[in-house]
């Protein structure tokens, strides 16, 4: 019986743990905006028909790209979730920054400060807002009253190239602890680079173009039939590798 060679083995291992890391998140591309985030597995893109729904019955228009939540959530807005929107206004410079953050201060009645959004890291006090000048992001902690009982509301808004990508998100006030990170790290995930490599192609369609008229979606990354998925891609790169140094085993 033959032992498979320790190099063997350790790209085999590599390969699985490349798998394992990858399948077990979701990836929400957002064509309108030109950006991408990352989710849990235990998390799902709410189908569009329950989010209007819920507006309808609370009364409220909002125009967002699609809603995230826990999968154990039935009805999904009595546990975790966020809005996930996005404000075209453009490529702001620092001015422009300056007076959005200005504004976002007026309205949470709280000048902000400047701190860190990591996960690990972000200390929160009564509706400051929080600006990261590195991740180019600001955030807000506030607590709200609904007819599903008290939640807190973080309320996360990114600055990028084609304007703000805005975070709504929301958990009961129990569960919020184990949710912060969980919403930080969508933050913390968003890229606009490789959005064809990240879509899949059985993937939500998240946006409506059809009822978006007149407004223009991404383009420089832009692929409606989807594309490789990034798991898929590493794995046949991995293998391609654990094949070219078996091959070269065999040869010595």
């Amino acid at each position: 019986m033959k032992i498979m060679p320790k190099t063997f083995r350790l790209v085999l291992i590599l390969v699985l743990m490349a798998w394992a890391a990858t399948a077990s998140a979701g990836v929400f591309v957002d064509w309108r905006a030109g950006f991408r985030i990352t989710y849990p597995d235990n998390w799902q893109e709410v189908d569009f028909s329950e989010v209007y729904d819920f507006l309808d019955t609370q009364g409220l228009r909002y125009d967002f790209d699609v809603v995230l939540a826990r999968k154990i959530d039935k009805p999904f807005f009595t546990g975790a979730y966020a809005f996930v929107s996005y404000r075209g206004i453009g490529n702001l410079d620092n001015s422009g920054i300056d007076s959005v953050l200005l504004s976002i201060s007026r309205e949470y009645g709280k000048m902000y400060k400047t701190g860190s959004l990591r996960a690990v890291k972000a200390q929160f006090g009564g509706k400051v807002p929080v600006y990261d000048p590195e991740l180019g992001a600001v955030a807000t902690q506030s607590r709200i009253s609904t007819p599903y009982g008290e939640k807190i509301l973080l309320d996360i808004r990114k600055f990028y190239k084609r304007g703000v990508a805005e975070f709504l998100c929301y958990a009961h006030a129990d569960i919020y602890p184990d949710m912060q990170p969980v919403f930080l790290d969508f933050l913390s995930s968003f890229s606009t680079e490789n959005l064809r490599e990240f879509a899949s192609r059985d993937s939500i369609t998240v946006v409506d173009l059809s009822e978006r008229q007149g407004e223009t979606t991404a383009t420089d990354d832009d692929d409606s039939s989807g594309g490789t998925s990034a798991a898929v891609i590493i794995v046949i790169a991995l293998a391609a590798a654990l094949a070219g140094i078996y091959g070269i085993k065999r040869k010595k």
